[in-house]
């Protein structure tokens, strides 16, 4: 009998067995948040399929070695067996949530959107599931991007090792629009406003720093804009086969803003439960679909909380990129 779970999402409150971005799902979804349904493949569940690989991954990338030894490392955890009744229940799992519809693969190490280190866009998500088979590849995707260069380089810049990773699936969403906020001003660290940017279609763009996005500063108190910063947006990224594609914007869209104002005003209102979530200033990424507002992430803003340095006009992603390439601590 196979009797490693997979966790209900709202569960998920224990960072140890989770990783933080489920904790922090959890957390939400305990704070009455909306958050897209999904559940967890835990820690224990890793260490029952993948523990013996993950230490011999672990041996060979996070010793000082190559780049060969990465790839062998990545590759190792590619090819993990997964037993089918496991694969049965994963199955059986997606299908409760998202009726075989497409699911969002999203990696959730232990250590991950921590208050000190992030871990921001170190370790791979797939997003638009849609076969068992993707799901199970997503899964080891997941756990393999533990031992790419750049998450390799930022454990060695953190001083941290390799640690086990849960991993999140959860209904993908059809977004309109997507964006961050971020629950003090990144330029300045002011916790007077709230800065939110957005585009249309998928966050992937902005997340990864490809697409510029409308910007919003917001009075913290009343909720006012006080600052709109509109950009032409001509292509957006949307659900398609096996992932996301570009798309080009209606032409009607491309100067409008990506969040009319009840949106913005439902964003402020969520600031108290997403502090409360964080334990403080936070940063949290969010997506539209016809069902209204979704939270899909929340962790501590950790470069004003450390009393680090940002340019001035730095942009929320900046700010969230940043703590990626911050230096060690003197």
């Amino acid at each position: 009998m196979f009797d490693v779970p997979l966790l209900e999402l709202g569960a998920a409150h224990d960072a140890n067995r989770v990783g933080g971005k489920a904790r922090g799902l959890a957390t939400m979804i305990g704070r009455g948040l909306p958050v897209p349904p999904g559940f967890v493949v835990p820690v224990d569940t890793f260490i029952a399929l993948a523990g013996e690989a993950f230490t011999e991954s672990a041996k060979l990338a996070d010793s000082g070695g190559s780049a060969d030894a990465a790839a062998r490392a990545a590759e190792t955890m590619h090819g993990v067996g997964l037993s089918e009744e496991f694969l049965d229940r994963l199955t059986a799992a997606w299908d409760e949530i998202a009726g075989s519809g497409p699911v969002a693969v999203r990696s959730s190490a232990v250590g991950e959107d921590g208050a000190a280190w992030s871990f921001a866009g170190e370790h791979d998500s797939f997003l638009g599931v849609t076969t068992p088979d993707e799901l199970a590849d997503a899964l080891r995707g997941c756990w393999a991007s533990l031992f790419t260069k750049r998450a390799i380089a930022y454990r060695a810049q953190s001083r941290s090792r390799a640690a086990p990773m849960a991993v999140v699936v959860q209904r993908m969403l059809r977004a309109r629009s997507s964006g961050v906020m971020m629950s003090l001003n990144p330029s300045n660290g002011d916790r007077s406003s709230v800065v939110v940017e957005s585009v249309w279609g998928l966050a992937e763009p902005l997340v990864s720093g490809q697409a510029s996005p409308d910007r919003f500063v917001l009075n913290r108190i009343t909720g006012e804009v006080r600052r709109r910063e509109l950009v032409p947006k001509t292509t957006a990224a949307v659900l398609g086969t096996g992932g996301s594609a570009s798309v080009a914007v209606a032409p009607d869209e491309i100067e409008a803003a990506s969040l009319d104002e009840s949106t913005l005003s439902r964003l402020h209102a969520s600031v108290p439960a997403l502090e409360a979530c964080a334990g403080g200033p936070a940063d949290a990424e969010f997506a539209v679909d016809d069902g209204g507002l979704w939270f899909v992430q929340v962790r501590p803003e950790t470069y004003w909380s450390q009393r680090r340095t940002v340019a001035a006009g730095s942009s929320v992603i900046e700010s969230v990129l940043a703590t990626v390439t911050k230096p060690t601590e003197e």
